[in-house]
């Protein structure tokens, strides 16, 4: 992941003298965090009068929204009047933002300035910054950057410098946490949730601009003050802890006998969940609109599926949600071998995970639907991609100092790793493993038996030196595919 370079050097020859020390005071927080703000939106609409956005030419508007990255890293892009849209990372992506709830306001002319967005696709928290492109007197399309708020708390926390019995966090006028000192509390509504002595000090800092509040998790009373930024519907609280009674226990350490059960109780209530709800539904499978229906009421119950999708029985991408990707409705994707195996046999069953057409890793739990003559129509897909599953899992597990946590899946693939790099490799073909023997032989055991012990030779992590690693490993499974939950601990030199 990439640190948010430059950052701290624009904002001083950006900004007043008040900038050139950390941030102290939720008052100075508060502009430190506007001032970000001003200068991402102040970039875009700069951008957006140059003569490459008057006129459309995606070309010259690429590398000027490239340079904006060297200040804060983000996925720029510019998005049409139809809400298909270009990034700076992939050109055309195929996907389209026509349903997003700032579309309309933003093509009648509206700037957008920190909406929170959470991306099924990438798994990132997001909050939006785009600015309309307007050709006389119209808007011809949308400069924008979405900013990873789990990226930007991190370098929050290294910027403040508040004591170390302190707290922080931002929330915008719904009650929304948009930035927190601690990762896991971004996009939880405040309003809603935790104790409510918070409910009530967070109602009371959404009326008014600035002043002080006392409230209470568990046993731990805090004292905040907040500052309204000045040009976002955001508030800056920063509050001092008090224990008052028996201290906050810390994260539970990691262990397969805690995390292996919870997995598999996921995998299980996501098949049980939609084949309950298939078994109960009036869908008429040869009509778009009921199609489309059960697609979405069954979309939002599971973080960790990205995608409902009715394959024909052609084989065709016929209807998907969410909407961002409706662009992909018409693909052919009778050639891929879990689709194959699907229509040579249909049942309910859960794939090997594959290159998916969306552009990441993803795993399918498969169901055949049929008419009322009981007539195969196709099949209904839920497009899962581990690491959304894995990690909303492991947010509340503290992982042991240097140990690791990989998924594999039988035939050696890498399902899951810290290392984003090494998602998608398989452990027995890949040249990034060869010549480790030790290795080779260790994933040949885990592969074949669904649990056990073994050491290996690899990389230490984040190292180009060698070590002796322990593994333990168990596993989960659905409809007879297997993973395999491997904990690995650095042993000697």
């Amino acid at each position: 992941m990439r640190v948010l370079k430059y950052f701290l050097l624009i904002l001083i020859l950006l900004s007043t003298c008040l900038y050139a020390k950390a941030p102290s005071t939720a008052k100075e927080a508060a502009l430190y965090v506007d001032q970000l703000s001003r200068e991402i939106l102040a970039d875009l609409q700069k951008i957006a009068k140059s003569p490459e956005a008057q006129k459309g030419d995606w070309k010259g508007i690429k590398p000027q929204l490239s340079k904006l990255n060297d200040k804060l890293p983000a996925v720029y892009f510019w998005v049409l009047p139809d809400g298909n849209y270009y990034s700076v990372e992939k050109d055309f992506t195929n996907l389209n933002l026509s349903s997003r709830p700032y579309f309309k306001p933003l093509f009648a002319g509206k700037d957008i300035v920190g909406d929170p967005i959470y991306s099924r696709s990438t798994g990132k928290k997001s909050a939006v910054f785009i600015a309309p492109i307007k050709n006389r007197g119209k808007v011809s399309g949308a400069l924008g950057a979405s900013v990873f708020l789990d990226e930007l708390h991190a370098h929050l926390n290294k910027s403040f410098a508040f004591p170390p019995d302190h707290t922080w966090f931002v929330i915008n006028s719904e009650g929304m946490d948009m930035l927190d000192m601690e990762e896991e509390y971004i996009f939880m509504n405040l309003k809603d949730e935790l104790s409510p002595s918070l409910q009530q000090a967070v109602s009371t800092i959404l009326k008014s601009k600035k002043g002080e509040v006392e409230y209470q998790i568990g046993n731990v009373k805090r004292y905040a003050t907040y500052h309204k930024l000045p040009h976002l519907k955001w508030w800056m609280v920063v509050a001092k802890r008090e224990a008052i009674g028996i201290p906050e226990t810390d994260k539970m350490q990691l262990s397969l006998e805690r995390f292996v059960p919870e997995l598999q109780k996921n995998l299980d209530t996501m098949y049980q969940g939609t084949l309950s709800a298939l078994q109960s539904a009036t869908t008429d499978w040869s009509k778009e609109a009921s199609i489309r229906q059960f697609l979405k009421d069954n979309l939002t119950r599971y973080p960790a599926v990205v995608e409902v999708a009715f394959i024909n029985s052609k084989g065709i991408l016929a209807y998907i949600e969410p909407p961002e990707y409706k662009n992909l409705e018409g693909t052919d994707i009778s050639k891929q071998d879990h689709i194959i195996r699907f229509f040579k046999e249909p049942k309910n069953s859960f794939s090997e995970c594959f290159p998916s057409v969306e552009g990441y890793q993803a795993a399918v739990i498969s169901f055949p639907v049929y008419d009322k003559q009981k007539e195969l129509q196709g099949a209904l897909h839920l497009l899962i991609r581990p690491e959304l599953l894995l990690g909303t899992l492991l947010k509340d597990l503290a992982i042991p100092v240097g140990f690791e946590l990989c998924v594999l899946q039988n035939d050696g693939t890498t399902v899951y790793d810290a290392d984003p790099e090494e998602v998608g490799k398989n452990l027995f073909s890949d040249p990034i493993y060869a010549g480790f023997t030790s290795l080779h032989a260790l994933g040949k055991k885990v592969v074949s038996a669904p649990s056990g012990t073994g050491d290996f030779v690899y990389y230490a992590l984040g190292l180009d030196e060698k070590i002796t690693k322990s593994a333990v490993w168990d596993s989960v499974s659905l409809l007879g595919t297997q993973w395999k939950v491997v904990l690995i601990q650095p042993g000697s030199r």
